[in-house]
């Protein structure tokens, strides 16, 4: 009988049997991102083990954001781009947010191309996102385009006047 109950426990969805194996997303994510700037190689390890526990977008852009962190730029650019599509758009980071973290990991990798494309489509899903047009404003400048870099960040400057990186860019 207690096999039964046992059972009959771990099958009900209120039960205590249950409500101990569930996993506070919200806070995996927390923990993970700080995670990543701490120990990326933990990180991803840790993004894996979620992300096989339900973990799913957010495991991954944790992951994404480890294998940035640990220098493996390709990588991350094409996984936080497959992600962006992935994401909510009422979520913790918005697709255009990842878009823009592609890019910078397209800028590191070298492939200027890449990243003026990724930049710009992020920037059509968010055109008034200071940040990323600070992050466009390097990106052109990097490839030679000074008026379009100088334009990218005069209108960060506009949107966020008391931002430093829209200055010093």
């Amino acid at each position: 009988h207690l096999l039964a109950v046992g059972l009959l426990a771990a099958l009900l969805p209120n039960s205590g049997i249950a409500k101990a194996e569930e996993i506070d997303h919200a806070e995996e994510y927390r923990a993970c991102i700080t995670l990543v700037y701490r120990d990326p190689q933990k990180a991803f390890s840790s993004a894996k083990a979620w992300e096989a526990k339900g973990g799913g977008v957010w495991a991954r852009h944790c992951e994404a954001l480890a294998v940035f962190q640990r220098g493996l730029y390709q990588d991350a650019g094409t996984r936080l781009e497959a992600l962006a599509g992935e994401l909510p758009r009422d979520g913790k980071v918005s697709p255009a947010q990842v878009l823009g973290q592609a890019a910078n990991a397209w800028l590191m990798a070298g492939d200027l191309k890449r990243a003026k494309l990724v930049i710009g489509t992020a920037l059509k899903l968010a055109p008034d996102d200071g940040p990323m047009l600070v992050d466009q404003g390097r990106i052109l400048a990097e490839a030679g385009d000074y008026a379009g870099a100088l334009a990218s960040l005069n209108r960060a400057v506009e949107l966020i006047p008391g931002d430093g990186d829209a200055h010093v860019a």
